[in-house]
C-alpha cells in the first residue's frame, strides 16, 4: 500500500499526520450545526474537521469562519458556491489530509462514548499497518421525541474483530452499508475510485457509498454505534411525499449506480453479488414511490426504468425480475396495492426495505419498526419489555386500564380471579402510540389464573392486529399462548411466543428464566 508507506515515512520525518478527516457539508445549517460541531471535537487533536459553507444564505458561512478561528489546526473553513450535498462532500474529500476520512451531516452527531473507541482503534490500525480500506460502525436513527431509538447494527453480516473480505460477508436482502456506517481509507476514495458526485442532486449518499466498494478489499466490523442520524427538523426533505416530488432524481441516482455497476463490476464476483443486491433495494424503492404516486406519467417512468435496466444489462434485469419483490412490483397497473393477497406480500418486502432505507424514516413520511407493548401492574413484565425495547430500539408503551387496580396484592388476586372466572374485561385507556406505523407489535404480560389480563383481553378485541410476538411472564401458574390467541382474536397470526418465569408473586419477586436465555430470545426479534 503506497499511501501507508507515505505515511510511515512522513511519520519518520516528523511530518505530524491527521488520523481522520471528517467532512461537514453545511447550507443554512447555523441553527443548529453547533451539536454536530462539537461532537466531531471530541475526536481531538488528530481529527480534521472540514466544514463546507454550500454558498448558504444564512449565517452559517460566519459560524464556519468562527470555528475555524476558535479551533486552528483542527476545524478548516472552506466556502463554496452552492453545489449541492455532492458537490460540498466531493470539496471537502479534496481538502482532506487524514488517512481516513468520513461525512457526518450537519444536523447529525458522532456518539461521545464510541467516538473515542473508533479514534483508538483507527489509530491502531495506522501503527499496525493493518491495510485497511473500510471501518464499519452502527448507527442509530434519532428520531425526535422517541425514547427508545433504532438502532442499525451489522453483527449478522459480517465478522467482528478481525480484518474480513467480501467473502466473508452475509447481507440479507435489504440491509446494506449507509453512509452513516462507513468510514474510507482516503486515497482509496479520492485517488483509487475517483469519486465525484454529482452537483445539485439529492441521494447521491448512495453514490458515496456504492462506487468505492470495488477497490475496497479489506475491511473491519467494529460494534459500536458511532453515528446519531437525526430525525425530526421540518424542512427534512426524505419524507415520501417529498421523495415522490423529486422522483427523477432518484431515478438519475437509480440509473447511475446501474451504469457504473455494469461498466466496472463483475457480476459473479463477491462485490458483485453485494452490489447487485444493493441496485435491487434502490430500484425498488424507485419501483414504488412510482406506484405510490400512481400517476400515468409516474406508472410510465417506472416501466422506463425497467426497460433502461432491460436495455443496459440484461442479466442483471432478469435477475431482478425473477425476485419475489420484482414479481410484485409488476403487477398491472395500481393492482399491487388493491390485490388484498398481492398487497399483503407486497408491503411486507416494502417494510424490510424501508426499515433500512434511511430516505422514508423521517417524522413526516411512513414510519415502520417495532413496539413493545405491555400491561404491568407490579414490574415483572415491566422489566423485561424494558430490556426488549433497550436491547431491539423498539418503541414502548404501557397498557393501563381506565380504572386501575388496587395496590394491595391480594385485592389485586380477588379481583383478578374475579374477571377471569366471569370473562369481565376490563376497558383500557386510549394508547398513546398509532399500531399502524409498526409491522412488528411485541406484546408482553403477566399470568392471570391461567388467562390473559382482562385489561389485555380488551386490547386484543379491539386492536384487530394481523400479527404479533408475545412474551409472557408468570410465577408457575401457566398459559398456553396459542389457545389463548385463538380464543380471543382468532383472526391474530402469532409468530412466535416465549413464557418467563419468576418467583411466586411476593415482594420482592425475582426472576427464574436465565437471564442469557431470555437475551439469546431478544435477539431473534
Amino acid at each position: 500500500m503506497l499511501y501507508l508507506t507515505k505515511w510511515t515515512i512522513r511519520k519518520r520525518e516528523g511530518i505530524t499526520l491527521k488520523t481522520l478527516s471528517i467532512v461537514v457539508p453545511c447550507y443554512n445549517s447555523a441553527a443548529y450545526m453547533d451539536r454536530c460541531v462539537q461532537s466531531l471535537l471530541l475526536g481531538g487533536s488528530d481529527v480534521e474537521i472540514i466544514l463546507v459553507d454550500d454558498g448558504s444564505k444564512d449565517k452559517t458561512p460566519e459560524k464556519v469562519d468562527n470555528y475555524q478561528a476558535r479551533y486552528p489546526g483542527i476545524i478548516k473553513a472552506v466556502h463554496q458556491e452552492n453545489g449541492g450535498h455532492g458537490q460540498a462532500v466531493n470539496t471537502g474529500i479534496e481538502h482532506a489530509t487524514g488517512h481516513y476520512v468520513r461525512v457526518v451531516d450537519s444536523d447529525d452527531w458522532l456518539d461521545g462514548k464510541a467516538f473515542p473507541k473508533v479514534m483508538e482503534f483507527l489509530r491502531k490500525s495506522i501503527e499496525e499497518d493493518m491495510q485497511l480500506d473500510m471501518l464499519i460502525t452502527n448507527y442509530m436513527y434519532d428520531k425526535q421525541n422517541v425514547k427508545h431509538k433504532k438502532i442499525m447494527q451489522y453483527r449478522k453480516c459480517v465478522p467482528t474483530n478481525c480484518i474480513f473480505t467480501w467473502e466473508d460477508t452475509h447481507f440479507p436482502f435489504g440491509k446494506y452499508l449507509l453512509m452513516h456506517s462507513v468510514i474510507y481509507r482516503t486515497t482509496l476514495v479520492r485517488d483509487e475510485a475517483k469519486l465525484k458526485l454529482p452537483a445539485h442532486t439529492f441521494y447521491v449518499d448512495n453514490l458515496y457509498v456504492f462506487e468505492p466498494l470495488q477497490y475496497v478489499k479489506n475491511m473491519y466490523y467494529l460494534d459500536v454505534t458511532l453515528y446519531h442520524y437525526f430525525i425530526g427538523r421540518e424542512d427534512q426533505s426524505v419524507n415520501e411525499k417529498v421523495m415522490i416530488g423529486r422522483i427523477d432524481q432518484q431515478i438519475f441516482v437509480n440509473k447511475r449506480m446501474i451504469d457504473y455497476y455494469t461498466d466496472n463490476v463483475e457480476m459473479k464476483s463477491h462485490i458483485g453479488k453485494y452490489m447487485e443486491k444493493y441496485i435491487e433495494v434502490i430500484t425498488s424503492v424507485s419501483s414504488i414511490l412510482l406506484i405510490r404516486d400512481g400517476s400515468r406519467e409516474a406508472l410510465n417512468k417506472k416501466k422506463e426504468l425497467w426497460h433502461y435496466i432491460k436495455e443496459k444489462n440484461p442479466k442483471l434485469y432478469h435477475k431482478l425480475m425473477r425476485g419475489a419483490l420484482g414479481m410484485g412490483l409488476h403487477l398491472p397497473g395500481k393492482l399491487v396495492l388493491k390485490n388484498s393477497l398481492a398487497s399483503r406480500l407486497f408491503l411486507v418486502y416494502f417494510k424490510k426495505i424501508l426499515c433500512y432505507h434511511n430516505q422514508y424514516l423521517s417524522h413526516g413520511g411512513i414510519v415502520l419498526g417495532k413496539l413493545v407493548l405491555y400491561f404491568s401492574k407490579f414490574g415483572n413484565t415491566e422489566s423485561i419489555a424494558k430490556r426488549i425495547a433497550e436491547k431491539t430500539g423498539a418503541d414502548i408503551c404501557k397498557i393501563e386500564p381506565i380504572e386501575s387496580y388496587p395496590e394491595n396484592l391480594q385485592e389485586v388476586m380477588e379481583i383478578g380471579r374475579n374477571e377471569t372466572d366471569n370473562e369481565i374485561m376490563r376497558p383500557i385507556k386510549q394508547l398513546e402510540v398509532d399500531l399502524s406505523k409498526y409491522d412488528k407489535v411485541i406484546l408482553g404480560m403477566p399470568t392471570w389464573w391461567y388467562h390473559t389480563p382482562p385489561c389485555v383481553e380488551s386490547f386484543l378485541k379491539n386492536a384487530a392486529l394481523e400479527k404479533i410476538t408475545v412474551f409472557v411472564t408468570n410465577s408457575g401458574i401457566p398459559l398456553n399462548v396459542d389457545d389463548e390467541m385463538k380464543r380471543i382474536s382468532p383472526d391474530t397470526y402469532v409468530e412466535s411466543s416465549e413464557i418467563i418465569e419468576f418467583t411466586p408473586l411476593v415482594e420482592p419477586s425475582r426472576l427464574v428464566t436465565p437471564l442469557e436465555e431470555i437475551d439469546a430470545w431478544i435477539e431473534t426479534l
